[in-house]
């Protein structure tokens, strides 16, 4: 079976990064082969003259790239190592189907993909998605939504009509958050989305480890510091770290750098140029994770890691995204690993044998439901 992959690989954060890899090793751990679909924009397929000038303004692009490179390699010294590490990650990590710009690509790829399946993060989020990511491309090849994002509480009134029309050509939908299952069903009318694992979860340990890379932790003993990676931008977070620090006795912080969020003054070691791999390894090895990074704190729960989690955005802002940590937090049972700004936090130590358990069975459900949409597809034939 070959399966196009839709979904985001590309970005300045991690989270993005390893659920894209998860997906596609897991489905590829089942004999599939398997690629990622390039973002393009339905219309250059249209006629052969829109195609021509996309293509046109896309080489005057790539020139001007190529002669003043600062015009693609905003954001500073950080930003631009990052990119380059994460150019790197999808060269080695990331199977990328060619480029579509003309109307013979696209017919050429609907040809040689048995079926699409958008993937997980943050895609169908209402303020950050396109009808790419509702697969508004696909043509005569059956659709699947795997553990997909609406990220927000609910979908837009004035953006409902255009995604109850997108979700009627999937043949299956399941996504990470309750939210999302509930706003799919209440806009199909119908119980039509299921709730799955994040990609993330679907390798176990074991395979994380034959992926991470090593770190130099400079002189920091393994399980001795408390891994910091933030992706919000609250003036909060540097105190919060520093009263977690004195209240579990830590005496190592180590910083992971998020293009997005804030540096940090004070800590023992700071990094700004990690790979996805490297970040693997920082996890596995700290005594206590402190994030407030979804894909973060699900890597923590899957190596049964201690961990505090911050919030990023306001309870009470349309646009938040806290629903997705409420979301697996609750359902594993560990809504008290938030911190609290009242001085009080949960014991460091947590006992997962209740969260093993529950996540054993999540993992049951989930394999079961892509075994699901490959002999669909396969009956789709």
């Amino acid at each position: 079976m070959k399966i196009g992959l839709v979904t985001w690989y590309s970005a300045g954060n991690f989270g993005t990064a390893l659920q894209a890899y998860a997906l596609m090793t897991y489905l590829r751990s089942k004999g599939h082969d398997v690629c990622f679909i390039q973002s393009f924009k339905h219309y250059r397929c249209a006629n052969t003259l829109s195609s021509v000038v996309h293509f046109v303004k896309r080489r005057i692009y790539r020139s001007l790239v190529y002669l003043f490179p600062s015009i693609k390699d905003g954001g500073g010294d950080m930003a631009k190592a990052r990119r380059k590490t994460n150019k790197r990650f999808i060269k080695d990590y990331v199977p990328l189907y060619p480029f579509v710009e003309f109307p013979s690509q696209y017919k050429k790829m609907l040809s040689e993909i048995d079926c699409f399946m958008t993937g997980s993060d943050q895609i169908w989020n209402p303020y950050h998605s396109s009808p790419f990511y509702l697969l508004h491309f696909v043509k005569d090849k059956p659709c699947y939504a795997y553990a997909t994002s609406i990220g927000v509480d609910e979908i837009p009134e004035n953006l409902r009509q255009r995604y109850s029309e997108a979700w009627r050509n999937f043949r299956k939908i399941a996504l990470r958050e309750q939210k999302g299952v509930d706003n799919v069903n209440k806009i199909l009318h119908q119980n039509a989305a299921v709730k799955v694992l994040d990609p993330t979860f679907l390798l176990k340990p074991d395979s994380w480890d034959a992926f991470e890379k090593r770190v130099d932790l400079v002189g920091i003993e393994p399980f001795s510091y408390m891994l910091v990676y933030t992706i919000g931008r609250r003036e909060e977070y540097p105190q919060y770290v520093e009263n977690i620090k004195q209240a579990y006795g830590i005496d190592k912080v180590i910083v992971a750098r998020s293009i997005e969020g804030l540096p940090y003054e004070n800590v023992d070691l700071q990094l700004s140029t990690l790979t996805p791999m490297q970040f693997i390894f920082l996890i596995k090895n700290a005594r206590l994770v402190c994030t407030d990074s979804f894909h973060t704190t699900a890597i923590s729960i899957n190596y049964n890691k201690n961990f505090v989690e911050l919030l990023r955005f306001n309870e009470s802002d349309r646009t938040s995204q806290n629903s997705r940590i409420h979301d697996v937090l609750d359902h594993y049972v560990l809504s008290d690993r938030l911190y609290n700004n009242n001085g009080c936090l949960p014991n460091e130590k947590i006992d997962y044998a209740k969260v093993n358990e529950i996540l054993a069975s999540d993992r049951l459900k989930s394999y079961a439901y892509l075994d699901e949409c490959i002999a669909d597809a396969n009956e789709f034939k």
